[in-house]
Order: structure tokens, then sequence, then C-alpha cells
């Protein structure tokens, strides 16, 4: 709708999502008849499976914009009822929103004799959405397996506990934008500040083995990611047939957990090479200590777990065979069972984002992308596979050349032997590299 200067659009709608997944599985042996691959066509079934899952997802929604003086000042809200059938009925709706506005600076008076400025909108939002990914169609419930035991009929319970508590993870997400045009179409781009904020995050907690179960998911805590954005565009060449521009982004953000469980508060929670603690982030390494090769022997070392209890005795058993103490006082192991564990970066680059040049040429258009990241370390477990000190018979990098070999060399590299590949190749901080 339409008034002198005022327009106002209002959308309501509805949505209905339903995926359903059919899967049949079946395998018989004993042709009897070559040529012919329909299952009637052998004597003997070796197996036969299938399940079927459903996930539902009922949404209501809407959206109001108004806009005044040909887009001068803007505002727009939204609201959304969603409904999944991961959640149980009790807590199966969320209710999410969000509300902004805009205002093209350029439009005002003040700007007016602002040749330069071709185009300059202050932008902001500020709003709630929902997420239900990354758990199973049936978290909320518990699920059973069919176990027969020889010809006994049977059923035993899986080892994830169902939660009926488990609810909506949600996102509240800031932006506050500025977009620009620039010396008549030269120069053009964007510059954002981004606080999201994911709160009940949906986590896979470990149970004690006491309980009989491994894990449960749960919402356990918040995490928030804040940072700024750039994208810059730039029109260097224009000419009739030929035209050059060049465009580039950048990305720094921050990743911090706010609030996990009471029982997980102390200590943390590990999971895989990262370790959650609040205060720290999500991409937090938490990995054995590597030292290095003992020239004596060869073997691998790493620093021992000198972590000791109330009395003063070490929490890990110390023994002469597979520990020693360097000239230095240092305390090493050859036992990776016994080394220690403790923080070893983030994968969390400084700064990411791309670089863009931009072609055309006779009506044909050409570009090319280059991806960048400086700072932050990645886990390299390609090369940690091919330094391998077992495996015989497969591929090595050249650095294997390096391995031990002679009493006193000075080396990196442990010598080969395969009895010894879980002490030789645990997952430590020697295999992390720099991401730039």
């Amino acid at each position: 709708k339409i008034v002198g200067k005022h327009e106002v659009n209002v959308m309501a709608a509805h949505e209905s999502y339903h995926n359903q997944y059919k899967y049949l599985y079946g395998f018989r042996q004993g042709e009897i008849i070559p040529g012919n691959t329909e299952l009637i066509n052998f004597t003997t079934t070796n197996s036969l499976y299938s399940y079927l899952d459903n996930h539902n997802v009922e949404g209501f929604l809407a959206r109001g914009t108004y806009s005044y003086d040909n887009g001068r000042y803007t505002a727009e809200a939204s609201y959304r009822r969603d409904g999944s059938s991961k959640f149980e009925s009790a807590v199966r709706w969320g209710d999410f929103w969000s509300v902004g506005a805009g205002w093209r600076v350029d439009k005002e008076n003040f700007m007016s004799g602002q040749n330069w400025v071709d185009f300059l909108k202050l932008r902001a939002s500020h709003g709630l959405n929902g997420n239900d990914g990354g758990i199973s169609y049936y978290a909320w419930q518990v699920l059973y397996s069919y176990r027969n035991n020889a010809a006994e009929p049977g059923y035993i319970q899986d080892t994830a506990p169902g939660n009926p508590f488990l609810k909506w993870e949600t996102s509240v997400q800031t932006d506050i934008g500025l977009d620009f045009t620039l010396f008549n179409n030269r120069l053009r781009g964007t510059v954002d500040w981004f606080n999201k904020e994911s709160k009940d995050l949906i986590f896979s907690l470990p149970l004690a083995p006491s309980t009989g179960y491994t894990a449960q998911d749960r919402n356990i805590g918040s995490v928030y990611n804040r940072g700024w954005e750039l994208d810059l565009t730039a029109g260097i060449v224009d000419t009739k047939n030929f035209s050059f521009s060049l465009n580039m982004n950048a990305t720094t953000y921050k990743n911090v957990i706010k609030r996990l469980p009471d029982e997980n508060r102390e200590l943390g929670i590990i999971s895989g090479s990262y370790k959650r603690v609040e205060g720290g982030s999500i991409y937090d390494y938490w990995l054995r200590q590597w030292y290095g090769v003992d020239p004596s022997n060869g073997n691998a070392l790493y620093l021992f777990n000198d972590a000791k209890d109330d009395a003063g005795n070490y929490i890990t058993v110390w023994t002469d065979a597979d520990c020693k103490t360097l000239a230095d006082g240092t305390l090493v192991t050859s036992n990776q069972a016994k080394a220690k564990y403790d923080w070893s970066g983030s994968s969390i680059p400084d700064v990411f984002g791309s670089i863009t040049p931009m072609f055309k040429i006779y009506g044909i258009d050409i570009s090319l992308q280059f991806n960048y990241s400086i700072g932050g370390m990645a886990n390299d477990n390609n090369y940690a596979a091919l330094m391998s000190t077992g495996g015989m018979g497969t591929a090595k990098h050249v650095d294997i050349l390096d391995r031990w070999t002679t009493e006193g060399q000075i080396t990196n590299v442990p010598k080969m032997h395969n009895g010894q590949t879980t002490n030789y190749n645990a997952a430590s901080n020697r295999w992390l590299v720099s991401s730039t």
C-alpha cells in the first residue's frame, strides 16, 4: 500500500515441510540361473534390513516493511513460529523474530553538495533464529535396537538416552552495517559489525560409564561469534571493449564460550582434539605435548603428565622404563598414554577472505578467486598419515627419510617400528601447522 511518501508491505505465510526417507537392503546368494539378478533367482538370504525416517517442520510467519520517501527511511519486522518433530510436543514450538532499520544518508539535504558520494546507507538489525540441525530425528525419544540372541528375538536400549527436555537452539544476532558507492560508481562496498550469540546450544554431552550410556544431546550453554566484515569492489579500468575491477573481502571474528553446564564448568568438555571451557573457544586445541625424539634409541618423546594429587604424588604412574628426566630437568615419556595434555593454539584465523580480479574483454567475463587465511592452526592429518612409522607397504612422505637410524642421531622423526605406531603416531601438537 502506497500513500504519498509512505509505502507499507505486509506478508503472512505458512510453511509445511515433510521429509520421509525409506531404506531397504537385501542380500542373497546362491544363483540358480546365470544372468538373472532378481532376488528370487538366489537360494539363500544373507541379510534383509529396512527402516523408515520421518522429519516434519511446521511454520507460521509474518513480515512487515515500511519505507518513507522512496527508501530514505526504512523499517522491517518479522515473526515466525516453528514446530519440529525432533523435539517432544511440550517444547516442540519456538518463537523467533527480527527487527531492522535503514537510513539513506545520501538523500539528506546536508549531503547535496557531496559529488563524490553516489550511495550511502546506514542499517542495523537484531533478531532471533531457531536451529534444530545437528541432532537425530528422534533425539528426544528413548530408542531401542533389535538384537536377536541366536534364534530368540529381542531388543536392547541404545547407548544414547532420549532427552524430552531438548529444545530449539536459538541464535540472537545483531548487525550494524554501512553500504556505500563512491566516485561515480568506481568504488563500492560494505562494512559490517556482527554479534551472533547461540543460546541453548545443542551439544552431545559425554556421560559417565556408570550410567550405561555414552552421550546425550542437551542444551548445554551459550557461545558467541563477534567480529567485522569488509567487502570492497573497485572499478580500475572501464573502456568500451575492456574493463577490469577488483573485489576484496575480509572477515575477522572472535569465538567465546559464555556458559557450560554446571557439571562441566570446572573441567570443561573434551571433544576430539578440542577442549571447551568457559571463556575459551570451541576451536581451541587440547593435545598431547610433543617433545621430540630420544637420540639414544629413536623413541618418540612427549612431555610427561606431571599433574599431582593432593598428597603430592603424580597422578600418572612414573616408571623408569618409559619415563626419564632430561639434563635440564624436563620430564618426558615415550608412552603416549602418559603424555601431558595442554592448550595448543586455535584453528580460528586472525583474518580470512578472498581477492577476486574480474575482467570483461569484448563481452566475455573472466574472473579468478584467490582465498586467503592469516593466522590460526590446522591439524595436518594427511601429513600425519604419510609420516606413520608403521603401515608397511604404504606410501610415505619424503620427510620419513630423516627418521632415526643411529644411536646419537639428532632428528625429529622417530625410528621405523611397526609395533610402536600408537606411541609414535599419536595425535599431538606435532601435527599442527600454520593455516596461513
